[in-house]
């Protein structure tokens, strides 16, 4: 098989072939549009010959170099001449695919409020979890946690005294173990109450893995539960063992805000000597 002229090609021209290539022509293309550009006014065959391509792929090649206006033909005595159109024809095609893409610049432009509102909706959507009974706590405190950077630290707002009993002693065995495998440092901010002023007094409120801070009791009873580790929290409602509902989010604007709320309530509280 014979090997295309372009491998004959002096240094000199190789710029050539590269502006051609950005043009988006092929290796053969290139070649044949050199060629006419050589040759001037020439049959197929002689395009051939100088490209070392065969007749039907030159013409061919012609053909759709015609389309892009890089190459024109006539005919004389019954036969077909081609020659390259004036090199500024490139120019010209270069206007024209920058005029083209500034005008899809400026469409993307207007409809960009719209592509990201599309995306926006569809990212909050798909970065929700909704979980129902308690045989999926395991699973809400490890979504929470799942693609998390360790060591890492995190955060808890909870009212232990109200769900305590509610918590399988497994599921808390099995995450205190989980936390402490991983390295998670984790601020807890807990109702006071009995059982939190208990663990308080056991250790001021700090351990090797976990500082805790009471909040006042505000004097009713409430079930809820926040976890947040890096840009990941679960927000966790406990009623009674059969009525356990929990949502994931994984949001960092919103993950943001509860931890910013978080340290505004944390640093506001002196630590009880």
């Amino acid at each position: 098989m014979q090997k295309p002229a372009s491998q004959q090609i002096p240094t000199e021209n190789e710029q050539v072939f590269n502006l051609l290539a950005e043009f988006g022509l092929s290796e053969k293309e290139s070649v044949v549009y050199y060629s006419a550009l050589k040759l001037g006014n020439s049959l197929v065959k002689d395009i051939a010959k100088e490209a070392r391509l065969n007749r039907t792929t030159t013409y061919n090649l012609l053909l759709g170099l015609r389309k892009l206006g890089l190459v024109s033909s006539y005919q004389k005595n019954k036969l077909t001449y081609f020659s390259v159109s004036a090199p500024s024809s490139l120019r010209a095609i270069a206007d024209e695919r920058i005029a083209s893409q500034e005008k899809v610049k400026a469409q993307l432009n207007d409809l960009l409020p719209v592509l990201n509102g599309l995306f926006q909706s569809h990212s909050r959507s798909s970065a929700v979890k909704i979980y129902e009974g308690m045989d999926s706590i395991l699973e809400i405190y490890h979504s929470v946690y799942r693609g998390a950077h360790y060591p890492t630290d995190s955060i808890e707002f909870t009212n232990w005294g109200g769900k305590y009993n509610l918590f399988p002693q497994s599921a808390r065995k099995e995450m205190l173990k989980f936390l402490q495998d991983k390295d998670i440092f984790v601020r807890s901010l807990l109702i006071e109450d009995v059982l939190t002023k208990s663990w308080y007094a056991k250790d001021g409120g700090k351990s090797e893995n976990k500082e805790i801070r009471l909040l006042p009791n505000p004097g009713w009873d409430f079930f809820c539960n926040l976890e947040l580790c890096e840009n990941r929290f679960a927000i966790v409602l406990y009623k009674n063992n059969a009525d356990v509902q929990g949502i994931v989010v994984e949001s960092t604007e919103l993950a943001s805000m509860f931890r910013f709320m978080f340290d505004s309530l944390w640093k506001s509280l002196n630590i009880k000597k």
